[in-house]
């Protein structure tokens, strides 16, 4: 076998990289990374590997910044010299086996063994990469779903032309500057405690946690995606404690995805804190547990929680920072959410108005401006979830991006003093 020889190689890697992106390429893939610990000599090992190392980490942040991903590299010598250090930005590093797309057989276990990689790999300086993915294929939805709450990179491998639009589009959001973003939380997902010895063939569902806090760590929601990887229909009890960060004494909502459906409120300390969950072949849900704020001076207990956008996988992530809620001195709710992208804002209120009324006793604004009526209203199917479409109004109310990248909404919700809305 022939190398480049250890004084070359940050020539080598400075003059291809550079080349490639003047010929238009932004991002890259370097495989076979543990090779060079194949070779028989123990000093070629040993010089080699962190030379090449040290000029591929130089290079591919130079050229490509967080773009470049560092494949088939977790051996001891590259886990220890490259991704357990601190003093340099993260890596972008491949956490499993490739993805398959014909091998029926690899989809489930391609998301077990990414979930349980991830448990060493979040203790590391590195964005774990679960593998590209194809949209339209049997088993599309199941891979984007792992992709959303893996806290890594998303990317797609479509034959042209072949892409799932209203896949792709629950898995990302609009931005008010006419780019597209990943929701993606800002916490590793992995395998929960509970499920780190549940053997893959055990008719059991894969459950993979993550938390996302916004800017601020005096806010978050936690995540559970729930994976059926049988050849069989399953149903399950989810406990509350299943879901990471979840406080004693603190009442939660939890909301499925993609059903929409919210759960009675619990705390740690309710008779029954869980939900049921049934889920077919290949079936998937995305849980998502949101902390209830108690309104004070409200004259009736109002309790709420900001859902972030709805129908996105990760639609609490577009949360940005915490929330601001307070009561009115008639006795109400007034409240102001931040996102960084655009879609269908969800908050749920335990007293809100019911449809027949709502716009008598709501106001929602952006930017200090009152919304268009129709673009606010109750949920389908859940009367105590009020659904604000933030990007047909921002289309339809002529704004413009300003200094900032995200939109502040403000919700008033006015109540009378028995309670009732007036």
């Amino acid at each position: 076998m022939t190398v480049v020889d250890e004084e070359d190689v940050p020539r080598m890697y400075d003059d291809f990289y550079k080349f490639l992106l003047a010929s238009g390429i932004d991002s890259v893939k370097t495989d076979a990374q543990f090779f060079l610990d194949v070779m028989d000599d123990a000093d070629d090992r040993r010089d080699l590997i962190k030379t090449y190392q040290d000029a591929w980490t130089i290079a591919s942040l130079r050229y490509f910044s967080i773009k470049a991903i560092s494949c088939m590299s977790q051996i001891p010598q590259i886990l220890f010299h490259s991704q357990l250090p601190t003093n340099k930005p993260r890596l972008m590093v491949r956490n499993s086996d490739d993805f398959f797309p014909d091998v029926p057989s690899s989809h489930p276990f391609h998301i077990f063994t990414n979930a349980l990689t991830s448990l060493l790999t979040s203790h590391l300086n590195v964005l774990p990469d679960w593998d590209m993915f194809q949209t339209s294929h049997p088993y599309s939805s199941f891979h984007g779903a792992a992709r959303c709450i893996s806290g890594g990179p998303i990317y797609i491998t479509d034959t042209p032309g072949q892409h799932s639009l209203p896949l792709i589009n629950s898995m990302t959001a609009p931005t008010i500057r006419s780019t597209t973003r990943i929701l993606r939380p800002n916490t590793i997902g992995k395998c929960i405690e509970a499920g780190v010895y549940v053997p893959y063939e055990s008719l059991r569902f894969l459950k993979v946690g993550t938390y996302h806090t916004g800017s601020s760590t005096s806010y978050g929601v936690s995540i559970l995606g729930i994976f059926n990887l049988s050849e069989q229909a399953l149903t399950e009890l989810i406990p509350l404690r299943d879901f990471d960060g979840v406080k004693p004494q603190r009442e939660y909502i939890i909301r499925a995805h993609p059903s929409g459906d919210v759960s009675p409120p619990m705390s740690l300390d309710s008779e029954f804190p869980v939900v049921e969950l049934a889920l077919d072949t290949k079936g998937w849900n995305i849980l998502t547990a949101y902390p209830l704020y108690s309104v004070p001076n409200a004259e009736e207990r109002m309790d709420v929680a900001v859902l972030g956008l709805v129908g996105k996988m990760t639609g609490a992530a577009a949360v940005v920072g915490t929330p601001e809620f307070e009561g009115r001195d008639i006795g109400g709710l007034k409240m102001s959410a931040v996102v960084k992208a655009l879609g269908v804002l969800g908050i749920y209120i335990s007293t809100l108005p019911p449809s027949s009324s709502l716009h008598e006793h709501t106001m929602v604004l952006i930017h200090n401006l009152p919304v268009p009526s129709h673009t606010v209203k109750v949920a389908d199917g859940n009367e105590k979830v009020l659904q604000i479409d933030v990007e047909t109004a921002w289309s339809e109310m002529g704004l413009q991006a300003g200094w900032g990248n995200e939109v502040e909404i403000e919700i008033i919700v006015k109540q009378g003093s028995s309670g009732n809305v007036v």
